[in-house]
């Protein structure tokens, strides 16, 4: 994803000086003028090596993966959350718009999950690529995830918005979101602590930086 967020820079760079490229890398752009398309293709081919290398010399516990749509929907989203988090303060009704982040839950050892934080019952944009809730607050005692498949059914009152959708803000989201507003609809959150099977959660962030995920080619 870091080719990704940083092309947009880069050709910003590049044309605000007039400046031509000497690329000699393999798959590179060679000699001459600057294209995104250029710099992605390079960057690729680089990350592809890398990652070969890597995992031919050390091999990992686990491999977790996701499909690439997933992982740019994920990247996209928490690129643009504050200026998403802007939006509802200025434009909409204030929200907590979360970071999402990928987690291995201890009953699903074998595989990451994406996860956003829902505290205090407060107004929510939950992302629909999120899988887990995790539930903080008042009247929770130890924090718990829950499945978001199983909160859908609570939230079927309040507005999603599709992926793509116009946005006052023009914002351009690869995931589409349900904006829980209390002012529409009773506390959610409430009703999701009662009514859903949620499990303490003892997850940890760390296995994934030790492990490898593989990540799909930027472009």
């Amino acid at each position: 994803m870091f080719g990704l967020e940083l092309e947009p820079l880069l050709t910003a760079f590049v044309g605000h000086f007039a400046l031509g490229v000497e690329d000699p890398q393999g798959d590179g752009m060679g000699s001459g003028p600057y294209s995104p398309e250029g710099f992605l293709r390079g960057w690729n081919a680089g990350n592809a090596f890398a990652h070969e290398a890597i995992l031919a010399h050390q091999a990992p516990d686990a491999l977790f993966s996701q499909p690439r749509a997933r992982l740019e929907a994920v990247w996209n989203w928490n690129l643009r959350r504050e200026q998403l988090q802007a939006s509802f303060e200025v434009l909409l009704e204030p929200s907590f718009v979360p970071t999402l982040m990928y987690l291995v839950l201890p009953e699903c050892p074998d595989r990451v999950t994406v996860c956003a934080v829902w505290g205090d019952a407060m107004p929510l944009a939950l992302p629909d690529v999120a899988d887990q809730v995790i539930l903080l607050g008042e009247g929770i005692d130890v924090p718990r995830h829950v499945a978001v498949d199983a909160v859908r059914p609570l939230l079927q009152d309040y507005p999603r918005i599709a992926p793509g959708s116009s946005h006052p803000t023009g914002l351009s989201l690869l995931s589409g979101y349900t904006h829980v507003n209390h002012e529409e609809a009773p506390r959610p959150a409430e009703r999701v602590c009662r009514r859903c099977p949620s499990t303490t959660t003892a997850a940890r962030s760390g296995p994934i930086a030790r492990r490898s995920i593989a990540c799909s080619p930027a472009s």
